[in-house]
């Protein structure tokens, strides 16, 4: 799939999440024993999101992560709105962009609730 210029590839994405996780089980912001730690050690392990079927990959990735924020997310607002992202693209024949566009956005919404940004690596 082409993608814009400026856009980063997800594969970056993925290595920042691993880091910011890796990280997150020092000072508890991966969302401590019940949070991301599972989702790392299936990053790492690279098959349930590095399948040949993208999509399958990206609706993988969104479920794991989705089913987790409620260990990091700040409100109950955020949550809904993960809750909805994700139920979103699972209750619907959703195309391959609006799948991967909705696995970037969950993608930022963990890093934006880990406070990445703050914390740096």
């Amino acid at each position: 799939a082409t993608r814009p210029e400026s856009e980063v590839p997800f594969e970056e994405i993925k290595l920042i999440l691993g880091l910011a996780w890796q990280r997150g089980r020092w000072d508890g912001s991966d969302g401590g024993p019940d949070g991301y730690s599972a989702v790392l050690s299936t990053l790492a392990d690279a098959r349930r999101y590095e399948s040949e079927d993208e999509v399958i990959s990206a609706l993988n990735f969104i479920e794991d992560v989705s089913a987790r924020f409620n260990t990091i997310s700040r409100n109950a607002e955020e949550l809904k709105r993960m809750k909805a992202i994700a139920n979103d693209v699972r209750g619907k024949h959703a195309g391959k962009e609006e799948i991967f566009m909705a696995r970037r956005t969950c993608a930022g919404m963990v890093l934006d609730a880990t406070n990445f940004a703050d914390n740096g690596l």
